[in-house]
């Protein structure tokens, strides 16, 4: 009785396809999963709430902010003589898209304030303790006098004096 042959170089290849294409099924679940729940909700805008309306802890919606941004003004420092700089950039916080407009018109004459504002303290004025409160302070009144006196938080998110 003749057995017969199988050619095994043929059935190698089928037998090691399947265990293959499983792990890539797994490997691709794997990776959606991983980008639904760690990549994406760090690329969605921070005030989006998934499934649910944002609310103040009370029970009442939470008034939309408005950010104007004013990166990169560098200025010489009072007495430097060039030596040193500061690098700043100036975060603007209106409740209001009107303001948010008004600030974005005025942005030349903003950058041309702050610069002004800043170029006339030293070095020492400009590092000491507590001074980014107080020029908070003064860029929220700055900034005031272009939306009619409503109220402007300011952040300082780069501040480096060299």
């Amino acid at each position: 009785m003749a057995t017969p042959v199988v050619d095994e170089a043929a059935a190698a290849p089928r037998a090691g396809l399947v265990p293959m294409l499983a792990v890539g099924v797994v490997a691709l679940a794997a990776g959606a999963g991983v980008g639904r729940l760690v990549v994406a909700p760090r690329l969605a805008p921070s005030s989006a709430v998934e499934g649910a309306a944002a609310d103040d802890g009370h029970g009442g919606p939470v008034a939309e902010k408005h950010q104007f941004r004013i990166d990169g003004v560098i200025v010489n420092p009072a007495g430097t003589r060039g030596q040193h700089h500061l690098i700043v950039s100036v975060a603007f916080e209106v409740a209001g898209v009107e303001d948010h407009a008004a600030l974005k018109a005025a942005e030349v004459a903003l950058r041309d304030r702050i610069g002004s504002l800043l170029e006339q303290r030293t070095v020492d004025a400009l590092s000491a303790p507590g001074v980014r409160d107080l020029l908070r302070g003064e860029l929220a009144t700055l900034a005031a006098e272009y939306v009619h006196g409503r109220p402007v938080q300011v952040y300082l998110p780069q501040y480096i004096l060299q």
